[in-house]
């Protein structure tokens, strides 16, 4: 679209400069319907510099720039009406979508939610769980992704982050693994690790911290589920989406309970990072845990681990040759896993939760605020047309009618569409208040007298010292490579050999080079076009990675 807005700008300025009709450039002048020019070109160099930071040069490398350029938006809309306000008509509907999704994350990020706990894992990277409720109203999935802003860094950036937790899981918490990367992601890591610091032989209260969330975003589907094989393939921390297909399909398998149901019997696990320091992220996940003796009911995960780093710790350098693969269970090591969780201010009532009040929410209720806003809109356009344009004497200019164009459309979520929105929020108050009193009968007084742990029994203060002298064994059974990369045209050899006669699902998470990489070698191996028997296989390519 730009690219033809564009062509559109400079045509005509170069046809105005032809025609030496400099002064139409810069005029703000319109008669009826007529164009107003110099509208025309702040929106186009509005929409250039959202799309020229939009790049990922920018996009990367300086987040905060293209978070506030990207704001844009409102001048190159408001300014494109002014230019042509009687385009509004095409694209009308759309932007009463967009500000209907706007108007349910300004309402689900308004509440500030309590971040339960905080842990510096051994790589760096810290682990965030947040408060959920159990009543949320919607169902996420596990290749979502949440929008989180942390006030206490940053009261104007939000950053997408992959979720490690399930619903299956079944808790009230959402976790979340950041490695720092940013200078946002760096002062979250800086905070928590001074807050572990300062704890250190003090009996103060602990620091605590809150969030706003929104979301969840993304994939609405369980694609992977279909597959009696999987392939998943991470590097770094891409693991972080695979984590958490892992636990939904051994949930999965848990409550089935050797009941007959289509999930994955086969996965593959390939996961490369730089340091051994890094693993620590996939072995913060036990699958004995959630699901014990897993492979003797039915599930066979294999996880083959490959450290890219020259460099190797004196302790693995004993093991043998470097480039040896090695049993990931008998993989050990000097131990350092520094933790605090942190009690929130108000420890003595329930944690604040994530809002419920997301597009992914009620249907009926979110389909209630979109219809109502849209017919609010028509409502007061009409009302409008009627009452000011008709009885206006003389011309009735691009600008006004812009911003009569806008007017209707806010007044008519903000009026109709909100309404609805106050009905839901008063309605989902008092139920989740009904369902927490039954709860409070059915315990009786102890529940009620209780100590705040009753809503918080995981959330007790303590800070676990570096210990060298314990083992770091991975709880996933498989295989650990040292200083070497994966030969993904071995490896689909063997896996092609594997499981021929078998549709497996290869899902990617990773760099842009991976992601090539695998799918390459998806494409080489599969057979197309033709059914799938006992000599061949197909591989099917996802990718999981969030790009952004």
């Amino acid at each position: 679209m730009l690219t033809l807005v564009s062509l559109h700008s400079i045509g005509f300025i170069a046809y105005y400069l032809g025609t030496h009709q400099h002064d139409k450039i810069t005029s703000w002048a319109t008669r009826g319907n007529g164009c107003a020019i110099l509208a025309g070109l702040v929106a186009w160099i509005s929409g250039l510099i959202i799309w020229i930071t939009s790049l990922s040069l920018f996009r990367r490398r300086c987040y905060e720039f293209f978070f506030g350029a990207h704001h844009l938006y409102i001048v190159f809309a408001l300014f494109w009406l002014y230019h042509v306000v009687w385009t509004y008509r095409y694209f009308v509907i759309p932007l009463l979508f967009f500000f209907v999704d706007r108007l349910l994350r300004m309402f689900q990020s308004k509440q500030l939610v309590d971040v339960l706990s905080a842990r510096v894992l051994e790589s760096g990277a810290v682990e965030l769980k947040l408060a959920r409720n159990n009543q949320d109203g919607f169902v996420f999935h596990a290749l979502t992704t949440w929008c989180i802003q942390i006030p206490s860094i940053s009261k104007l950036q939000w950053h997408f982050f992959s979720a490690t937790s399930t619903p299956g899981q079944g808790d009230r918490e959402l976790s979340i693994v950041i490695k720092p990367l940013g200078a946002w992601t760096r002062k979250l890591h800086n905070q928590v690790k001074s807050s572990i610091e300062s704890m250190r032989g003090s009996s103060s209260c602990p620091f605590s911290f809150k969030a706003r969330v929104e979301g969840p975003y993304g994939d609405e589907s369980d694609f992977y589920l279909k597959y009696e094989t999987l392939v998943l393939v991470s590097g770094g921390i891409g693991v972080t989406p695979i984590l958490a297909i892992l636990q939904d399909i051994l949930h999965r398998h848990k409550r089935a309970d050797g009941q007959f149901m289509h999930l994955p019997t086969s996965i593959e696990v390939y996961h490369l990072v730089r340091t051994t320091e890094e693993l620590c992220v996939l072995n913060n996940i036990d699958p004995n845990h959630i699901f014990p003796n897993y492979e003797k009911l039915g599930l066979n995960i294999r996880v083959h681990a490959y450290v890219t780093s020259k460099q190797i710790d004196a302790t693995l350098a004993n093991k043998g040759e470097s480039n040896a693969a090695l049993d990931l269970t008998e993989w050990d090591g000097a131990n350092w896993n520094s933790t605090i969780r942190t009690i929130s201010p108000t420890a003595y009532t329930k944690p604040q939760g994530i809002s419920s009040f997301a597009a992914i929410g009620d249907t009926k209720w979110i389909a209630s605020i979109t219809i109502l806003s849209i017919l609010g809109y028509f409502v007061l356009s009409g009302l409008s047309y009627l009452y000011i344009v008709k009885t206006t004497n003389g011309p009735f200019p691009n600008y006004s009618r812009a911003h009569m164009v806008v007017g209707c459309m806010l007044l008519g979520i903000l009026l109709f569409g909100g309404g609805v929105l106050m009905i839901w929020s008063y309605y989902t108050k008092r139920l989740t208040q009904a369902k927490e009193s039954y709860l409070d009968q059915t315990k009786g007084n102890n529940s009620r007298n209780s100590s705040p742990n009753v809503y918080l029994g995981q959330l007790e203060l303590y800070d676990q010292e570096a210990n060298v002298d314990s083992t770091r064994r991975s709880p996933w059974n498989g295989d650990l490579h040292l200083s070497c990369r994966p030969n993904w045209e071995e490896i689909f050899d063997d896996l092609s050999n594997k499981y021929k006669g078998q549709n497996v699902g290869v899902l990617v998470s990773g760099t842009q080079n991976m992601q090539e990489d695998v799918a390459r070698q998806c494409h080489r191996h599969s057979t197309f076009l033709l059914p799938i028997d006992a000599t061949t296989v197909a591989f099917d390519y996802h990718s999981v990675s969030f790009q952004f």
